[in-house]
Parts: C-alpha cells; structure tokens; sequence
C-alpha cells in the first residue's frame, strides 16, 4: 500500500469517525444508507461487501490498485465527507455498488467502531497483502 493511498484512507476513517459521533449527531441513524448493489460493479462480475451491513458506497482509485467498500457510516453528511475525499484531486471515483472482486486478490476488513471498510486489493503479492491486513489487526476476506 503506498503512502498516498494509506494517507487517503485515513483521512477518509478520521473523517467518518468525527462525525459519527458528533454532538447533534445519533451514531446508529441509518439516513446514509444506500441501495447495497450486491450484483453489479465495475466488470460486471458479481460482488458483496467484505464487511456485514448496509454498503453506503465505494471509493475506486485511480490506477485500480485498491477498492474501498464503505459500510455503517452513520449519516448521509459522513457520506457525503467520504464521497468527497476520494474524488479529491482526482484520486478516486464514487460509486453506489460495491467493489468488483474481478481480478481482486481479497479485502482486508477494517472495523472501527460501527464503520466498516473492505480494502479489496487488486495488485501486489497475496501473502503480502495478507500481512499488511493481518500487521494492522484486520481480518483478511477472500474474493
């Protein structure tokens, strides 16, 4: 994982995390769920999130190295923030439907409190894509 990618992503955590629990803000209000898209997905094959719930969206970023599955953000603001951090300067693009698992080497399941994120991997070494999860106290899910 590069830092740029690495760094994104933890803006995009932070960012949803902050205002999960926001003053003013229910951490378990469901207004920011999206339809779940189970079946379609870039490629056409078939997908699923790699992490239980309601899939809010997905980052794909550019180069398609990585794919990020978003479930439990709390509210359609949080979002909002998460759309808006992967399209920032072109680093990634939005999508209602989860990841696609064509060409995927697996998801690396990331829970954070009610957030979940699958980072489905699509370039490197399994077995080090595996460690990273595992370095990180992830579970690792298989395409």
């Amino acid at each position: 994982m590069t830092f740029e990618r690495l760094k994104m992503a933890n803006r995009i955590l932070i960012t949803a995390l902050l205002a999960a629990c926001a003053p003013g803000v229910a951490c378990n209000d469901s207004k920011g769920s999206r339809d779940a898209g189970g079946t379609s997905g870039t490629g056409g094959s078939p997908t699923s999130t790699a992490c239980p719930g309601t899939l809010n969206g997905s980052c794909r970023y550019t180069g398609g190295e990585t794919c990020i599955d978003f479930t439990g953000l709390p509210d359609s603001a949080t979002v909002a923030m998460a759309e808006a951090t992967c399209v920032e300067d072109g680093k990634g693009t939005w999508a209602e439907t989860a990841c696609t698992h064509t060409g995927a080497l697996g998801a690396c399941r990331a829970v954070r409190g009610a957030t979940c994120e699958g980072w489905w991997a699509y370039a490197g070494t399994l077995a080090d894509e595996m460690a990273r999860c595992a370095d990180n106290g992830d579970i690792w899910v298989s395409p």
